[in-house]
């Protein structure tokens, strides 16, 4: 069996919020997708679910997760809701996991098309389920900057700022924060990474734009995102 991608720091974050119970019945799952396919996600009836956890009785199973999902360490999702727990159906998710295999899925894509520069014109026509996440550092940026490297770098240093600040970017809003990054420093490389160090060193949750006077004092600054 191949090795496991085990994310001690994150792990321990996100259970710490779970009780002993919660937090074996959370392990159990982990370890059954990483060994039934990686996807990220099982579906089955209860009875499943107490199979895989150990567990007698379905309602017991059906409260655990009830509340390992309150707490918004997993998503439960319910394909089918009935009063018969042994009929009614559901998904637990782990996310980070189902993100990791989708993007195994586009670079094995990739490598079947002969390389990244190929793959890379052909991606529009992958599905969207198979498009690399905003949390993978390779493609974090628009192709508007020639050079991407270095800006990829420091907007995962931002991402992390921010995270330390207790006030992450979300997903959904990476798109929009990278427009507006591009935008203000022109598509320019060097600019787009002083703005990401301007507010990095004042300790600002958004991005703005670099006015520097004769004293090189930054003055009259724009705020263009407050995320």
């Amino acid at each position: 069996m191949p090795y496991i991608s085990f994310y001690v720091g994150d792990y321990i974050k996100s259970t710490r919020v779970l009780n002993l119970e919660e937090k074996g019945a959370w392990t159990e799952i982990l370890w059954h997708i990483w060994e039934h396919g990686q996807s990220g996600k099982i579906e089955g009836n209860w009875e499943d679910i107490c199979l895989i956890i150990g567990c007698a009785d379905l309602q017991k199973c059906k409260n655990i997760f009830s509340k390992i999902a309150a707490k918004k360490v997993c998503e439960l999702i319910f394909i089918t809701s009935c009063d018969d727990l042994s009929s009614e159906v559901v998904q637990i998710i782990n996310r980070r996991m189902e993100r990791e295999f989708n993007l195994k899925k586009v670079r094995s894509e990739i490598g079947s098309l002969g390389g990244r520069k190929t793959a890379s014109n052909s991606s529009k026509s992958l599905p969207n389920t198979y498009q690399t996440t905003d949390n993978d550092i390779e493609d974090d940026i628009e192709d508007e900057f020639k050079n991407k490297t270095e800006v990829q770098k420091k907007l995962h240093e931002f991402y992390n700022f921010r995270k330390q600040l207790k006030k992450p970017i979300i997903d959904a809003s990476k798109k929009s924060f990278r427009s507006k990054l591009i935008k203000l420093s022109n598509a320019n490389e060097a600019n787009a990474i002083d703005i990401l160090d301007q507010s990095i060193a004042n300790g600002w949750q958004g991005i703005f734009e670099l006015k520097n006077n004769s004293n090189g004092k930054q003055s009259n600054i724009k705020a263009i995102g407050n995320f």
